[in-house]
């Protein structure tokens, strides 16, 4: 299995790359990266900013039909993998954790889309995404229906229940990233 970070938003609501903002001395992107139950070989980007995350040592993969959002980005991962299914990240889960991660491993069943529900609803960038989800990838994109939950629709998907939905806390604002220092382990300002 690959696991592949999306890094090709353009982080227009926060004003600057969301990916690259550090929290508690690192930034959100390398939160995700230490998440990651695997070997780096078998970590990639999907971005067209290859220079921003060069210092990350990753493969980075383009995606393939630019600008689409998320979807472009499974869709990139899907068709560059060599392994069935592979599991897909955003690149802006500063809670992530080992533990999250391995609780959609453990519980895969083969499904062709499989990951985490929340008070928050179905979460799609912490997940995993079979092969066989490229071609109806490919059918939406013709349609330009470029939703992920439209994907849940079509292809067998499912979504089990996780309680703490902070985890998948993901920074897309200014009141985003106040709103991170709320959490126990990031409130405490320096004396």
């Amino acid at each position: 299995m690959n696991f592949y970070i999306l890094a090709g938003g353009q982080s227009r609501r926060l004003g600057r790359n969301k990916a690259l903002v550090e929290v508690d001395g690192q930034t959100i992107i390398e939160k995700v990266l230490s998440a990651i139950p695997a070997k780096k070989e078998n970590i990639k980007l999907v971005t067209s900013s290859v220079q921003t995350f060069r210092f990350l040592n990753l493969k980075v993969i383009p995606d393939i039909h630019p600008g689409l959002g998320p979807i472009g980005g499974v869709h990139a991962g899907l068709v560059d993998s060599p392994f069935d299914f592979n599991f897909f990240l955003a690149c802006d889960l500063p809670l992530i954790s080992v533990e999250v991660i391995q609780t959609v491993l453990d519980s895969h069943a083969g499904q062709d889309i499989f990951g985490i529900s929340t008070k928050n609803g179905l979460q799609p960038l912490c997940a995993i995404y079979s092969r066989g989800c490229i071609s109806a990838i490919e059918r939406q994109i013709k349609i330009r229906e470029f939703s992920l939950h439209s994907l849940f629709e079509t292809v067998p998907s499912e979504f089990i229940a996780m309680k703490n939905s902070n985890l998948l806390f993901n920074v897309n604002t200014k009141q985003d990233l106040e709103d991170l220092k709320k959490f126990s382990r990031f409130s405490k300002e320096p004396s």
